[in-house]
């Protein structure tokens, strides 16, 4: 007898030889699962008929302004929000979370170097990082820990700031990787824009705080909105909020 016989499938064989048969169904079943999806009654259904995660274009073309808020001239969408819309386009399962920093234990991340701004008061570089979940994807994100769009210091960091960061770690992620929501993104990079058309006229309140932030820093208020064709009669409520962030930026004020 020259041949042995698999005691698997049958099949005839060499003395040495080593039958494939059952790595050959190891494939056969991981295929099968591959293409295979449990419903939450327990019943396995293919992948094709049940409605998957929109495509990036689709996405994109989601107008989700009439879902965000305002702070200084730009548009936020709200990370609960997001994660409600990316369930109504096909996406089973949504999450994110700190990825704490290795050394402190801590959601929050600094820089270990200390610097010095123009008024002598030293801080650091504060970010968060997350991991985001959208069903079989999952990526990183860091970003920095900001106070509307400036750097939040030392002397102002707390917890909500912290939670704002990776709520706005998150949208930005999906935004970047779905495409749900980017166009929100593109307007901040450029930065707010004076709108040719006027809105709402700025409050009185918004009005002393930009005269009060040019005296105190040596700006002629007047000449600024009369450079621009206004007065701060006609200067409306996101013009003020641009002018509010150019001095925040240029000055470093809360």
């Amino acid at each position: 007898m020259y041949y042995k016989e698999c005691p698997f499938c049958g099949c005839n064989l060499d003395p040495e030889e080593k039958c494939d048969c059952q790595d050959k169904k190891k494939k056969r079943e991981e295929l099968i699962r591959s293409l295979l999806i449990r419903q939450p009654d327990g019943q396995l259904v293919l992948k094709e008929a049940v409605e998957m995660l929109k495509s990036y274009e689709e996405l994109s073309k989601i107008d989700v302004s009439k879902y965000c808020k305002e702070r200084d001239g730009i548009e936020y969408l709200n990370w609960a929000v997001c994660i409600k819309l990316l369930h109504e386009n096909g996406a089973e399962k949504v999450y994110f979370e700190p990825i704490p920093d290795p050394v402190t234990g801590s959601s929050l991340r600094m820089s270990q170097a200390e610097f010095v701004d123009k008024n002598g008061v030293k801080n650091r570089c504060y970010e968060t990082e997350i991991k985001v979940v959208v069903d079989e994807n999952t990526w990183i994100m860091r970003s920095p820990v900001l106070n509307g769009t400036n750097p939040v210091k030392d002397n102002s960091m707390n917890q909500l700031r912290v939670w704002n960061s990776m709520c706005r770690s998150f949208v930005k992620c999906i935004a970047i990787h779905t495409g749900l929501g980017f166009n929100l993104w593109v307007g901040e990079e450029e930065g707010p824009n004076i709108p040719t058309q006027l809105e709402a006229l700025a409050k009185p309140t918004e009005i002393k705080v930009i005269q009060n932030l040019c005296a105190q820093h040596g700006v002629d208020g007047d000449m600024w909105v009369a450079s621009n064709g206004k007065s701060w009669d006609t200067l409306t409520g996101k013009e003020a909020a641009v002018m509010l962030v150019a001095l925040k930026k240029r000055y470093g004020d809360d």
